[in-house]
């Protein structure tokens, strides 16, 4: 039917379709972005389990390390893209509480080579076309679709990349933000529920000096180290919290976990 023909009549009917807003429940859509090696794996193991735990990374099932002593996590190590399109019935036949994907960066590569049938290190700027790209973009999407739909828990895992320049403004605006082309990365912030992005903290003590006749409290170095991700709203770093409660939030948080984002949430 062309848009030329369209009538009133011809249009479904979407009275039927509408719905008063309910409670959204305890389902997470969550993205984690972060350095290696700061806690992004960690983080994902504080979900409620059962917990399929999907790989797709250069160091394949090392991954998996920060989850070895956690009950009730399976793994699932992709060798084709398009595994991940029977991922939604295996979780729902297997009663899977969360599902990680870990990592979409490693993901889009692999649908990268997929598509030009060329090794990582053979890519290179000119041997992929902008053509190409667009189709790892589209695949990317109808992929990472299917997960995002289920009712259970879904953490998305990827790298970090920084941006200089605003595609929009072509002004100088640094930030950070996943690594994953610009077309997906706003497509899937915008799904996500939460936007974390993991780092390494140093904890300090304060301490009193003595600076003259006054007494002052410094911030004195600890050499000790946590996990952190920032949460609330950034000008560097992408991040982003959807709740139902109009809250200040921190700015970032401390050994972060689904416990606190329940609590960030707000109550439904």
């Amino acid at each position: 039917m062309t848009v030329s023909k369209l009538t009133k009549e011809s249009i479904p009917d979407i009275q039927s379709k509408i719905r008063k807003v309910g409670k959204a429940g305890n389902a997470l859509k969550v993205v984690v972005y972060g350095k290696s090696g700061t806690g992004k794996t960690t983080f994902s193991g504080t979900f409620p389990k059962p917990l399929l735990h999907i790989v797709c990374s250069s160091i394949g099932a090392n991954e998996s390390i920060p989850l070895s002593k956690l009950d009730k996590v399976f793994d699932l190590e992709l060798d084709k893209s398009q595994e991940l399109i029977q991922v939604p019935d295996v979780v729902m036949k297997n009663g899977f509480k969360t599902v990680v994907l870990d990592h979409v960066t490693g993901l889009q590569d692999l649908v990268l080579k997929e598509i030009v049938d060329l090794p990582e290190s053979q890519r290179t700027w000119g041997t992929v076309t902008q053509s190409q790209y667009g189709q790892m973009t589209v695949q990317m999407k109808e992929i990472l679709r299917h997960l995002l739909m289920l009712p259970v828990n879904v953490v998305v895992i990827g790298q970090e990349r920084e941006t200089v320049v605003d595609e929009v403004t072509g002004l100088l605006t640094p930030y950070v933000t996943i690594a994953v082309t610009p077309s997906l990365g706003s497509w899937l912030n915008a799904a996500a529920d939460f936007i974390l992005h993991t780092y390494i903290r140093e904890q300090t003590v304060r301490v009193k000096t003595k600076v003259g006749s006054n007494t002052i409290e410094l911030e004195k170095p600890t050499e000790s180290y946590v996990f952190s991700a920032h949460i609330g709203p950034n000008p560097v770093f992408v991040t982003k919290v959807r709740t139902s409660e109009i809250k200040s939030l921190p700015a970032s948080i401390d050994n972060p976990s689904y416990e606190s984002l329940l609590s960030l949430k707000g109550k439904e």
